[in-house]
């Protein structure tokens, strides 16, 4: 109903049993300008292994608690991706992957990676922690 007729009202009832993409119903939740309940969902969807909702949460909604920043970086080593490094990759001018046996002009496509300040010991510490019991729950 939310993404269709744009009903508020799926957003107002218990978020307990909901059998779809966390991460599609944040997209539908920011459509709709809610943004605690983006917050909700994209932290689902990063629980999950979503490092792309990881990502968002880190630029977007924790930026104030750097140790929830951390912990989503950890987490996202743990599935696979190190949200601290560069990710960038050449492409054609219409953005489809660039092939250099075709040749033309090459862009620049992709993200820097995330820039934190560094954690105390303590925190760094707890942060991992969570990381690695977010990951248990994935596996």
């Amino acid at each position: 109903m939310a993404d269709r007729f744009d009903d508020p009202s799926f957003f107002e009832q218990s978020r307990h049993g909901v059998d779809a993409d966390p991460a599609a119903i944040a997209s539908i939740a920011e459509r709709m300008g809610r943004t605690s309940d983006v917050k909700h969902w994209l932290t689902l969807a990063a629980e999950g292994g979503d490092t792309d909702a990881m990502l968002q949460l880190i630029e977007e909604h924790d930026q104030g608690d750097l140790q929830r920043c951390w912990t989503w970086v950890y987490l996202s080593q743990l599935v696979g991706t190190d949200l601290t490094q560069d990710a960038h990759y050449a492409i054609n001018e219409d953005g489809s992957d660039y092939d250099d046996d075709v040749g033309g002009p090459a862009y620049v496509a992709g993200c820097d990676g995330v820039d934190l300040e560094p954690l105390a010991p303590a925190q760094d510490a707890a942060a991992r922690l969570a990381a690695q019991k977010l990951f248990d729950q994935i596996e």
